[in-house]
């Protein structure tokens, strides 16, 4: 039998479990090297060389590039949105061609409804009918997708 140290405590454990354990340990201290290190990045149509700063002060990083940062932002808020727009998109794929016209047109070309009802050669209550169709499905397809 093989012994780890784990929070203070010597604990017995079999060899395979030892060596998945310090397996673990070691890649988490790889990774934790690698989000030490700076990235250089080289502007090659400005002519410029910009050193960015570790992964640990991506705030920092952030207000580098000119991204707003507030007093009360939320790191955490903003990965999981970032998360929930790639969930976004690609369900947004997944669509039929004429439902994404009728979500694009509305919600991300801003146009009216009655616009894009004429459009498409429907009636403003048929488009209605489509969008509460389309919206459900867009909800279930986003659901059923896994975490990027």
């Amino acid at each position: 039998m093989d012994y780890i140290f784990f929070n203070g405590k010597k604990i017995k454990v079999s060899e395979k479990v030892k060596k998945g354990y310090y397996k673990d340990k070691y890649k988490e201290r790889y990774f934790m090297k690698k989000l030490k290190q700076d990235k250089i990045l080289i502007d090659t149509e400005n002519e410029e060389i910009k050193i960015l700063k570790n992964r640990e002060c991506y705030i920092e990083n952030l207000k580098e590039f000119n991204f707003e940062v507030s007093d009360d932002f939320n790191l955490e808020q903003f990965v999981i949105l970032k998360i929930e727009i790639e969930k976004l998109r690609k369900a947004l794929k997944l669509l039929k061609d004429n439902d994404l016209y009728i979500i694009e047109n509305i919600y991300f070309l801003n146009k009216s409804k009655r616009t894009v009802a004429n459009d498409l050669g429907i009636s403003h209550t048929t488009l209605l009918e489509k969008e509460k169709r389309i919206l459900k499905q867009l909800n279930k397809l986003f659901l059923s997708i896994q975490d990027v």
